[in-house]
């Protein structure tokens, strides 16, 4: 569990003699409900000064789901399953029973009382199975309500989106729950299609609500959707987090209910900026497009703020409607200005629209680059080589070094892994935000010691907690600004990270390769 005050207590790794500091005998900083695990070696803490709150337990780090069988065998009766042999020596009929009725009650039974025995036996088994499997019972769910785009133009970004709820739902369901308190909680989450149209988002969110009687809400796809639910959310007074709409226009309605994990739009393309002005021959101009939403204006105004401040002289900075013609309007406009860096605020589908376009138009510029595109496969499949060194603004990678606290997946590769062996493909930072976003309620939760929407929104407010999608904290009006974003580029058939330097996993392609013709023609 995360930090939920600044008062420091001495604690103790319980590891001996395993754990380095528990050998030398370091003391460790600990956090009320908080640094119940080592840092060092994931074990619990034996606290000195003072002990854990009233209530409070040390548990110990949840085992990894990729450890748990992905497949029970299916067997049919009188099947022997070949992979778990029987212990040499193990015998049949009745004397194993008496042995172990002898070993469990240090009670010897003679073969003449077999069958009192074999009652007996078979009676306390049938106890103690009960007791355990009546302690592994949850005490009730916690159920989510989601109103995901589905279907319509985010549902690539849409189902991404669920899939990283889902990940989440599944992890906390094997380990027997979420603990909040004393009671330990099943997860579901209830979800409905907005069809990406902000008005059905809505809709949705008051259903949940209202109908559904859901406990909290995760955010949908998309700013102009993130907005609409918003709305919702803090008229019922129930949190609602954020994983697909970091438009700041939501954050900036004084509302007390609603959070976002994301990095806030307006960071999305400067990290491109602050790129490109290291490299050499140093680009000095640049064309920004970008769609009408809120969020891709956000994105657009961040990157020409950027730009000025980096002596970057913008040369091109207009917005496009929907119809496919205003898009070929606007790459043939940027052509024609002939600049070092292209940059595009929108989304995926305006993203593979735009780069088609300036392949026709014979673009040429050192460097392209994406507010939402080249992380998703699709992206790449569609565009084949013409993909190549492309430029992605990301609120994660899988290469990105942060270390969260003990209870789920602590870093970016072991959480990519367990989610490509789980999901069938790797995570992009659609699927890892929408995790975090659970993780944020998770913590907070169990910081609250409660599921009082009043005691999870307030835990929400003091929430400061590294994860694997990295820090998760918000400013007053909910925003997580604390997180910065990162560039990755694909590279061969590889999606890797190349800046923030300290973040980074593989060194830039620059300037970006000419266009390969033979691939536009099949990728259409």
């Amino acid at each position: 569990m995360p930090p939920t005050d600044n008062t420091s207590r001495a604690a103790a790794c319980s590891n001996v003699p395993n754990c380095s500091k528990a050998v030398a005998g370091q003391t460790i900083e600990w956090y009320p409900g908080a640094g119940e695990y080592c840092p060092e070696c994931g074990e619990a803490l034996t606290t000195r000064d003072p002990v854990l709150p009233a209530g409070r337990s040390l548990e110990p780090v949840p085992p990894d789901v990729r450890a748990l069988p992905a497949v029970v065998p299916n067997l049919q009766p009188g099947a022997v399953d070949k992979g778990q042999p029987r212990r040499a020596g193990r015998k049949a009929g009745f004397m194993p029973l008496l042995r172990w009725f002898w070993i469990v009650t240090g009670t010897f039974i003679a073969p003449w009382a077999l069958s009192v025995a074999r009652i007996s036996a078979f009676i306390l088994l049938c106890s103690a199975c009960a007791a355990r499997a009546a302690a592994e019972q949850p005490d009730g769910t916690i159920v989510f309500g989601a109103a995901v785009s589905l279907t319509g133009a985010l549902a690539k970004e849409g189902r991404l989106t669920q899939e990283g709820y889902d990940f989440w739902v599944r992890y906390t369901n094997a380990q027997g729950g979420l603990r909040v308190g004393n009671a330990r909680y099943a997860i579901a989450i209830r979800y409905l299609d907005d069809a990406s149209e902000p008005s059905k988002t809505a809709l949705a969110a008051e259903k949940l609500i209202a109908d559904d009687h859901i406990d909290f809400l995760l955010g949908p796809y998309g700013s102009a959707q993130t907005f609409a639910a918003a709305a919702v959310a803090e008229r019922h007074g129930v949190p609602m987090i954020s994983s697909g709409g970091s438009a700041e226009r939501t954050f900036n309605q004084g509302y007390r209910y609603v959070f976002g994990v994301q990095s806030p739009a307006r960071k999305y393309l400067t990290g491109i900026i602050e790129y490109a002005v290291r490299r050499t021959p140093r680009p000095e101009t640049v064309a920004i497009s970008a769609a009408s939403d809120a969020f891709s204006r956000e994105v657009q105004q961040g990157a020409v703020q950027s730009a000025n401040d980096h002596g970057i002289r913008v040369v091109y900075a207009d917005r496009y409607t929907d119809d496919p013609a205003s898009i070929t309007a606007v790459a043939a406009a940027i052509v024609a200005k002939h600049p070092d860096i292209i940059l595009n605020a929108g989304h995926l589908q305006d993203a593979l629209a735009l780069h088609r376009a300036l392949e026709a138009q014979n673009a040429a510029a050192k460097i392209y680059g994406y507010s939402v595109g080249p992380d998703t496969p699709e992206f790449r499949t569609a565009l084949g080589a013409n993909a190549q060194a492309v430029l992605g603004s990301a609120q994660w990678s899988p290469a990105v070094s942060y270390t969260g606290y003990p209870g789920f997946y602590r870093t970016a590769p072991s959480y990519a892994a367990a989610f490509r062996s789980a999901v069938g493909h790797l995570p992009d930072y659609h699927d890892a935000e929408a995790t975090a976003a659970c993780l944020a309620f998770a913590y907070a939760l169990q910081a609250a010691q409660s599921t009082d929407r009043e005691a999870v929104r307030d835990a929400l407010t003091r929430l400061n907690v590294a994860t694997f999608f990295g820090q998760i904290r918000f400013d007053s009006r909910g925003v997580n600004i604390y997180k910065p974003m990162v560039v990755n580029q694909i590279q061969g058939a590889n999606l890797v990270t190349i800046y923030p330097y300290r973040l980074a996993n593989a060194r830039p392609i620059y300037p970006a390769p000419a266009w390969n013709r033979s691939s536009a023609a099949t990728s259409q």
